[in-house]
């Protein structure tokens, strides 16, 4: 029919044009915090796992300070208590 061949003519551009405005104003469609906040919530492993490898190398300086100072107080505590 003629009006399945328009609209199959301009269905195309019509998608283009509003997946075009989706993503110009995706900010004022959907609060993108909000939907990670509330995704993260629920999957707990996923947080902590992201804590752990972006805070790998810092996680071996803290370590490796608590062994040195570690080291350094429990000498000075033998120190002074013998």
């Amino acid at each position: 029919s003629m009006v399945y061949a328009m609209v199959r003519e301009k269905l195309p551009l019509a998608i283009r044009a509003m997946m075009l405005d989706i993503t110009r104003n995706i900010e004022a469609m959907v609060d993108i915090k909000d939907v990670v906040v509330k995704q993260l919530s629920k999957e707990k492993h996923i947080v902590n796992k992201i804590f752990l490898s972006c805070g790998a190398v810092e996680f071996k300086f803290i370590i490796r300070s608590g062994i040195y100072f570690g080291l350094c107080f429990g000498l000075i505590q033998m120190a002074v208590w013998y």
